[in-house]
């Protein structure tokens, strides 16, 4: 009964959850790259492995309607959700109340990234360890390969299971040399990871860089306060933009007292959860692992968002369910995470409510927009709305900003230049019309009026730019569309 409430609830946010950009972009990037090695190439300039974008590509093979990734996403985190509910020692109680939680429902269900295949692999690994059957110990290995390659976080928890993979053996008394073989042979598996996660040296990613733009304070406060994002991911519930925020860090903004209290509640829930799992070394191995290796990680991959932090929270799980294997856990331990667990669903239902009430993104709108178009007009738009354009046309639009036209977007060193300079939307802008002798075109992009004129100022002084259509009040603040006439002020 647990599971069937857990697939009408997760097939209902689903199926009203508007895709975004960064949902667009993985989609565009596999449905745009004719074989598998294209997909590995062109997906190594996202800082990601390669495992969900071949899992699109192979999509995209048979059809180029993108709800069908919707579709293969929800199989995918509800078979993940089935392995737990059905296969895992965890205590029922506990087990039936993890599927609802922030993560399970919306974060990694709602939204079609490469976090719920990674879900779906790191069980079926918990499930393989202690198995006997024959090709057990192979099906482990290819498990953790395809689990290191879905991301960064998940090479780091990949990291972490195979530590208590060693630790389970030595308990099993071993032979040294098979350590030493498991261990080096779990470093051969782990490490062609890092060849996808760092991007090729014409890449405008530069994870290092974040450093040297914040300040020291700041840096040592995202790593802090990650725990509280982690275990307490109830969103700004007062803020219509709620995605990716946390409602106590919000409200230190106004409240600067409550900065000292969030930072001693993140403390506080790092020794709870060392608390709960000191009963068993290898749990406890587990998750301490994880959190430091991801705090060290966290130097090039900063955990500015909830979906970031959160594998901090499923590595406590990943714990939790080794614990459980071996020993049923007191009373009172069980009370601490389930409590936990509530405020999980708490954090679950202001977001599944405020993302099936209101629109996550517009970009499902760009055709509708796109007919307030004259017939034989010129459309253009610009770099950040190509990806929404692509997705529902099936067509690359030119991008005035890059003054090319993009079918995907790729983040290349070549292109930080122009999407920086202020000038970049107006030179794009004179020299279309001046090649094409325009006299007006359509220009359709997720930035207002008000953006433009802040960001990309010298564009209005030589240009008019009429509003004709706008889709805004996304809740995903950069998946708006805004159509404009756009004409010269002078001729």
């Amino acid at each position: 009964m647990i599971f069937l409430l857990y697939v009408a609830l997760s097939s209902l946010t689903i199926s009203h959850h508007e895709i975004w950009g960064d949902e667009l972009h993985s989609w565009n990037i596999a449905k745009s790259s004719a074989t598998i090695s294209d997909v590995v190439s062109n997906s190594r300039y996202e800082g990601h492995p390669p495992v969900w974008y071949i899992v699109l590509w192979s999509i995209s093979r048979c059809t180029q309607d993108i709800v069908w990734m919707q579709v293969v996403h929800w199989v995918i985190i509800t078979s993940a959700v089935f392995v737990l509910l059905f296969f895992s020692p965890i205590p029922c109680l506990t087990r039936s109340l993890i599927p609802f939680g922030y993560f399970f429902l919306f974060e990694y269900a709602a939204l079609s990234r490469n976090y719920a295949i990674a879900l779906l692999l790191l069980f079926c690994i918990l499930l393989v360890i202690p198995g006997k059957f024959r090709y057990s110990v192979p099906l482990y290995y290819v498990l953790l390969f395809i689990l290191a390659n879905t991301h960064l976080l998940a090479l780091i928890l990949a990291g972490s299971l195979h530590l208590y993979f060693l630790v389970r053996n030595q308990e099993k008394n071993a032979r040294m040399k098979q350590l030493l073989l498991h261990g080096l042979f779990g470093l051969i598996v782990l490490l062609p990871t890092l060849y996808f996660i760092f991007p090729p040296t014409d890449s405008a990613l530069d994870f290092s860089a974040f450093w040297g733009r914040v300040h020291i304070k700041q840096q040592l406060a995202i790593m802090l306060l990650a725990p509280v994002r982690s275990f307490i991911p109830v969103p700004a519930w007062w803020n219509y933009n709620f995605w990716n925020t946390q409602f106590l860090l919000n409200a230190g903004q106004q409240y600067p007292l409550l900065k000292g209290v969030t930072l001693l509640l993140s403390v506080a829930l790092s020794l709870l959860v060392v608390f709960i799992l000191k009963g068993n070394r290898k749990s406890l191995l587990v998750f301490i692992a994880n959190f430091a290796v991801t705090m060290v990680m966290a130097a090039v991959f900063p955990l500015t968002t909830v979906r970031y932090t959160g594998f901090i929270f499923i590595s406590f799980i990943t714990a939790w369910w080794i614990y459980t294997a071996e020993a049923f856990p007191r009373r009172r331990t069980s009370r601490l995470v389930n409590i936990l667990l509530a405020v999980q669903i708490i954090a679950s239902a202001i977001a599944v409510y405020r993302d099936i009430r209101y629109p996550f993104s517009n970009a499902y709108q760009a055709g509708e927009v796109l007919k307030e178009v004259p017939t034989g007009k010129k459309i253009v738009t610009d770099f950040w709305c190509a990806d929404m354009l692509s997705t529902y046309t099936g067509q690359a639009f030119y991008c005035v900003d890059m003054q090319r036209a993009f079918y995907f977007l790729q983040w290349k060193d070549e292109y930080k230049v122009p999407l920086e300079a202020p000038d970049s939307y107006y030179n794009g802008m004179k020299a279309l019309f001046a090649r094409e002798h325009l006299k007006e075109v359509y220009f359709i992009t997720a930035r207002s009026r008000e953006y433009i004129s802040r960001r990309y100022p010298p564009l209005l002084k030589a240009y008019q730019l009429d509003l004709v259509d706008k889709r805004d009040y996304a809740i995903e603040e950069s998946s708006n569309l805004y159509l404009f006439r756009v004409t010269a002020l002078h001729e």
